[in-house]
């Protein structure tokens, strides 16, 4: 694919500071529990009342069978990172030597902004910028291809709305708690439907 070699030397050779100082912190969130921890915010935000125990459960699952899955796709699609497979590619920040596809943070930054955003849309205003800040770091780092980024981005935008799906089921059929049941009551003066 020339175009994703093109892209990624065009993203690669632009480094300048202030660039540099903007998306080296916000790759280096991902290196450290960051998106972990705000996955984990996310599966557990919008808990039945009283069942967060189950819904904690139903969203480790989710999280195991998400990353089993992540990690078959690198597997069967392992590619060298491009610092290593390409001479010119400047690479900066900690030394990764596994599968370059797809591109795990693109995935997780995704898949929290999909499932933060989905339970606190006003969270969108910061989510959106700081996942494609992340994006645009990888290639920029020398960590990925652009079309790593896109097939993580992608994977994790589908993990994302498959976790609210089976949440939802979940929440109407097995936890026995309709979606409307925690909707915000109607405001004052005006009657309450049944």
């Amino acid at each position: 694919m020339a175009w994703d070699v093109r892209t990624l030397f065009w993203m690669n050779g632009h480094h300048c500071v202030a660039l540099d100082a903007v998306l080296y912190p916000i790759s280096y969130l991902g290196e450290h529990g960051l998106l972990l921890a705000m996955l984990v915010l996310g599966t557990l935000v919008g808990a039945p009342r009283g069942r967060w125990k189950e819904w904690a459960a139903v969203g480790v699952a989710l999280l195991l069978a998400d990353r089993l899955l992540f990690e078959l796709v690198a597997l069967y699609g392992f590619r060298e990172r491009p610092f290593l497979a390409l001479d010119g590619v400047r690479q900066v920040g900690p030394l990764w030597y596994t599968s370059s596809f797809p591109s795990g943070h693109a995935h997780y930054a995704w898949l929290v902004s999909v499932l933060l955003g989905a339970r606190r849309p006003i969270w969108l205003a910061a989510l959106i910028p700081f996942t494609l800040l992340t994006c645009y770091s990888r290639p920029y780092l020398g960590m990925h291809y652009p079309s790593d980024v896109i097939a993580g981005s992608a994977f994790g935008v589908v993990s994302g709305f498959a976790f609210l799906a089976v949440q939802r089921w979940w929440r109407e059929h097995l936890a026995g708690t309709p979606a409307h049941v925690d909707a915000p009551p109607p405001p004052l003066g005006h009657p309450q439907s049944s």
